[in-house]
């Protein structure tokens, strides 16, 4: 009779049952790769289609980050093709530094397939888990405008190489209409909220896009007629004459809160006693002011990645705080990854899909 094995399970651990014909590759501390190259020292994680380990590679004397595709996604991955186009551009676009640096690429057999690999330099933790790490689970207020900055830059350079993400929960997505460069301006908007407070802007339970729209129009207003019409789903969330239902059959049920009251209750603009904190009014005026020209439904409405460079927040408070992080003894640096996936909607959700892939965003100091 056969002994089935017993897991311990653990939190932070892929699905055990993913090695298999197929899926990941079953890689040991003091494995080597290519020829004694790379030597496996330690895990660093795991995403969907991957897993990822701290190695040394010995011809460099260097650490670096590799990460071993499921063999089944490595048939169909663009993540090496894309770093390497993004690495193979001059080195003049400021936003590039914030792209991660392809070292290597190579394949090896195992026995559950042939698994692309993929080496990297070695990065931190993600952006959301440095977040949520924190007592307040926000950054400090400068280190909030210093990351926007790096976000806006690396993802303009991305798109200055002809890689274009999608996926997103925009209205465009959501109503099966073709993606263009506006929804790159939206991702922004999604993501500079985050940044700056608790909570995602659109929280989405069980990845239900019909609660994504009713989150949109609560915040947001409503929708353009025409995708007003083709939404099958409204009498869920609004009665006939546009109002809110009261009694909506959901476990999370969204109401009319408009921006400006979610940007005050985010967590920075009041205290126990009501009174502002580190969020002056002024600033939030110029974050709100962003943020709706960012979030306009219609993309050829919306501002573009030039006018964000040029707003007054950007310019009056995020570019400072940048400045300011890059002169100090610790930086923030912000660096775009790839995790296959296909239902996101903001940066800390997931991320923004980048043809087959999904960026997500790291951070490490520098002393």
């Amino acid at each position: 009779m056969p002994v089935l094995p017993i897991h311990q399970w653990q939190e932070d651990v892929e699905d055990l049952d993913r090695y298999r014909p197929g899926g990941y590759h079953p890689a040991h501390i003091g494995d080597r790769f290519l020829d004694g190259c790379y030597e496996i020292i330690h895990k660093l994680g795991y995403g969907s289609w991957s897993t990822i380990w701290l190695a040394r590679d010995n011809q460099e004397r260097r650490y670096v980050s590799v990460k071993i595709v499921a063999a089944e996604a490595s048939k169909t991955s663009f993540e090496g093709r894309i770093l390497r186009a993004l690495n193979s551009e001059p080195a003049e676009h400021p936003g590039q530094k914030f792209v991660p640096r392809l070292l290597d690429k190579f394949t090896i057999d195992g026995v559950n397939g042939r698994h692309g690999c993929i080496v990297t330099e070695v990065y931190g933790c993600r952006v959301a888990e440095s977040k949520e790490a924190g007592i307040s689970q926000m950054f400090p207020l400068v280190e909030a405008r210093a990351i926007a900055v790096q976000i806006r830059e690396g993802l303009d350079y991305i798109h200055s190489c002809g890689v274009v993400h999608g996926g997103l929960l925009s209205p465009k997505y959501l109503f099966h209409e073709q993606l263009g460069p506006a929804i790159y301006v939206w991702t922004l908007g999604c993501s500079l909220y985050e940044l700056l407070g608790e909570r995602p802007l659109f929280e989405v339970f069980n990845a239900d896009q019909d609660h994504a729209i009713a989150e949109m129009i609560s915040t947001l207003g409503p929708l353009p007629q025409r995708w007003w019409e083709q939404w099958h789903k409204k009498t869920d969330f609004f009665l006939e004459d546009g109002s809110w239902k009261q009694d909506m059959h959901r476990a999370h049920a969204p109401y009319d809160r408009p921006l400006r009251e979610r940007l005050v209750r985010m967590g920075r603009m009041l205290n126990d006693s009501n009174q502002p904190r580190d969020l002056g009014a002024e600033e939030l005026q110029q974050i709100h002011r962003l943020l709706l020209d960012m979030l306009t439904y219609e993309p050829s409405k919306r501002i573009t990645s030039s006018d964000m460079l040029q707003s007054a927040w950007m310019v009056n408070w995020a570019y400072p705080s940048f400045r300011a992080t890059q002169a100090g003894s610790c930086t923030y640096i912000v660096v775009l990854s790839f995790f296959k996936t296909c239902f996101v909607i903001s940066m800390f959700s997931t991320m923004l899909l980048v043809l087959n892939g999904a960026f997500t965003v790291f951070t490490f100091q520098s002393q």
